[in-house]
Parts: structure tokens; C-alpha cells; sequence
């Protein structure tokens, strides 16, 4: 995790509206250097984690919390999602690593976050690039966002709170495993630099009421739009090859 980020670089990840199996991505403004990413924060890497000329491979580490593991399926849709739109000639692999006791803690800071992080992140694996999953038990602090699910935490890292998902849903294990899997490829696509957060735009598509998210329907990066959506638009894919990916 980036040294010296602050709650101005975090790119929130879902509040769910339960209507009609509708979501909308709480995620807030984000520092935005000229090429759209902050140095420290969601999309300062995506050049690396998207094209072929840093990692020949990308690994995702997933530590989680005891009772919190992530479903296969939402594991398998993030790998290939990444492997259907980065070009790395050794794949993607997804790692359940450290299984964490629970934390005790209800809520989350953004302390709390980078210090779980440092503890368990391993160190870079060679030449893949390493993407960090941490799935806590509680919730985000309201620092960090009202009704925050998730969040892209800085150049290659993501944290998920299950719980906040489950309570979002009304209970329903269904709707969400369904969740969790929208809530992480959608944060994978802020560290992959979606949308102008560090993807240059090949036309633009980034909604100007809700920056970083895309404003094309049926689209996993929208601001709002279906739980069940986990692909990105065909613009989003535009920008994606146009910084190295397929």
C-alpha cells in the first residue's frame, strides 16, 4: 500500500439500492494529477498492471478475514475479467493466501486499512505484478464513506467488507455473493485506471457528475447501474487496449 495516501485518494466502492437489483458505486472524488491518478492513489499503476512491458504476469492475493472468503465465483470473474483485458504472456492467477482471526473491530479508519495491509500484503512476486485483495469483518469507518462496501485503497490495492454488503442486501446470500463480485471487478477497473484514472480516454465516457466512473449503460464501472453487470462497456475496453491491454 502507497505510503502518505489520505481519505481524499480513495476511490469508495458500492451503496446499494434495493430496488430492481440496482447498485450505485459511493465513490468519491478522487486527487487527480493532470493524467487523472494521484501518484499514490487508484489508477498510478495501471500502465503496469494493464500492458505487457513491467509484469510478464499478474498475481491476485487475496487475504480475508475467517468467515469472510470470497466466493469462487466472484474470484473467478475478476480473473478473467483481468486476464480478458490485460496482455501479460504468463496469465493471471488468483491466491487465497493469509486467513486472518477476526479483527474485533467494528469499524474501520483508513489506519486501520494500511496497517492490515502492511502486515499481511507479501512482498512483490518477481515479475508478476501483484494486485492486493483484504476482506475485513465490520465495517468501514464513516471517514472512509456511508455504507462503503468496498474500495479501491491506492495504486494496486482493494479492501472489501462483506459484512456492510450482506446488511446492504437484507440478508440475502445470493444477492450477496452477487455484490461482492460487482464491488471487486468494479474497484479492479479504478486500479487498471477506469474511467480517466490513468486510462487516457480513447472518447470520452467518464460521467463529469460522478468522476472515475463511466456514463455508458450496462457497464460494471457505472456509478449506478445492475449487481449483476461485471463486464465493462466497449469504451471502457477502447481504453484499455489504448494503454496496453487487449
Amino acid at each position: 500500500m502507497a505510503p502518505a495516501m489520505n481519505p481524499a485518494r480513495l476511490l469508495p466502492g458500492a451503496l446499494v439500492v434495493l430496488a430492481a437489483a440496482l447498485v450505485a458505486a459511493g465513490c468519491g472524488p478522487s486527487s487527480r494529477s493532470a493524467a487523472g491518478a494521484a501518484p499514490d492513489g487508484p489508477g498510478a499503476a495501471a500502465a503496469a498492471l494493464v500492458g505487457p512491458h513491467v509484469h510478464r504476469g499478474l498475481r491476485v492475493e487475496v487475504d480475508f478475514v475467517e468467515g469472510r472468503r470470497p466466493g469462487d465465483a466472484a474470484l473467478e470473474t475478476l480473473r478473467q475479467r483481468l486476464l480478458e483485458r490485460t496482455d501479460h504472456p504468463d496469465g493471471v492467477e488468483v491466491v487465497l493466501d493469509d486467513l486472518l482471526a477476526p479483527t474485533g473491530r467494528e469499524r474501520h479508519t483508513l489506519e486501520d486499512v494500511r496497517a492490515l495491509g502492511r502486515l499481511h500484503r507479501d512482498a512483490e512476486a518477481g515479475d508478476r505484478g501483484v494486485i492486493h485483495v483484504l476482506v475485513l469483518d465490520g465495517e468501514a469507518d464513516p471517514s472512509l464513506g456511508h455504507h462503503l462496501l468496498g474500495a479501491a485503497v491506492g495504486p494496486t490495492s482493494i479492501v472489501l467488507f462483506p459484512d456492510a454488503i450482506l446488511r446492504a442486501v437484507g440478508g440475502s446470500a445470493t444477492r450477496a455473493q452477487d455484490l461482492l463480485r460487482w464491488t471487486l471487478v468494479h474497484e479492479a477497473g479504478h486500479l487498471l485506471g477506469l474511467v480517466n484514472l490513468g486510462a487516457p480516454q480513447a472518447v470520452s465516457h467518464e460521467d463529469l457528475a460522478k468522476r472515475g466512473h463511466c456514463d455508458q449503460p450496462g457497464c460494471v464501472m457505472r456509478w449506478s447501474g445492475d449487481e449483476r453487470v461485471t463486464d465493462f462497456c466497449p469504451r471502457c475496453k477502447d481504453d484499455l487496449r489504448q494503454l496496453g491491454g487487449r
